[in-house]
């Protein structure tokens, strides 16, 4: 909605300000002055001085072509508003200019992303093939290339709307990138380490003498460096 700011009668009278007419519109200003008018984006009002006087305020325009423009008369209130206005104005400028810039650049910044959740993905995969744990090492190594810094970037409304017109792999590889990584590991191992329990329980009961103990048996199913440390020394060879 378009607003207007000008001299009163009163304003001009004491003051000795021209008949002036300051308008915003959206992203654009029109100044009238004595008849002509200039027009241009708010950003241009950004240097523009109001200064308070007892019942008037006036606006200081900077230099332009070796001359400054002084236009006077508004009430104090209305000066105030607007102030306001125009760093609203301003303020919603600069944030599409942000917004434009974080939407130009993300292919570029959520690449890492998608990068670090593919080969996490394949290399935990690889991981549970091979040693049938992902230890604590292993989940160590990961987490820390894991990139970092975007919460900000990924957190703006309008990136989080683009996100949702972004292919499936991408939403996948980001959602995967939002968990914490210590945490998917040991969910995954905590699985594992259920279903052999079950698995191998005819083995574990009859390995050795006796039964082996839950512990036990979870330390066999364990490739954890650390924990398999604790069995006995036939145990460990075993495993």
């Amino acid at each position: 909605m378009a607003q207007s700011w000008g001299p009163t009668g009163p304003g001009k009278l004491f003051t000795g300000a021209p008949a002036w007419r300051l308008r915003l519109d959206g992203h654009q200003f029109s100044l009238t002055v004595g008849g002509k008018t200039q027009t241009g984006s708010v950003l241009g009002l950004e240097a523009v001085k109001i200064a308070q006087g007892t019942f008037w305020s006036a606006l200081h325009f900077p230099a332009r072509q070796g001359k400054s423009q002084r236009l006077d008369g508004i009430p104090n209130n209305e000066a105030q508003t607007l102030r306001r206005a125009i760093a609203s104005a301003v303020e919603q400028i600069r944030h599409q200019e942000r917004v434009q810039a974080l939407l130009h650049n993300f292919d570029n910044v959520i690449a890492p992303v998608l990068v670090w959740s593919k080969t996490t993905v394949q290399a935990s995969k690889d991981q549970l093939r091979r040693k049938g744990w992902l230890t604590a090492e292993f989940v160590q190594s990961h987490s820390g290339r894991k990139p970092t810094g975007l919460d900000d970037f990924l957190s703006t409304p309008e990136v989080i709307r683009h996100l949702d017109n972004q292919p499936v792999e991408v939403q996948v590889g980001l959602k995967f990138w939002r968990r914490d990584f210590a945490s998917f590991a040991a969910g995954v191992n905590e699985r594992h380490l259920a279903k052999q329990l079950i698995d191998c329980k005819a083995f574990f009961d009859s390995v050795e003498k006796s039964p082996l103990t839950q512990e036990q048996s979870k330390a066999v199913v364990c490739f954890d460096n650390r924990v398999l440390r604790v069995l006995p020394v036939s145990l460990h060879e075993i495993a």
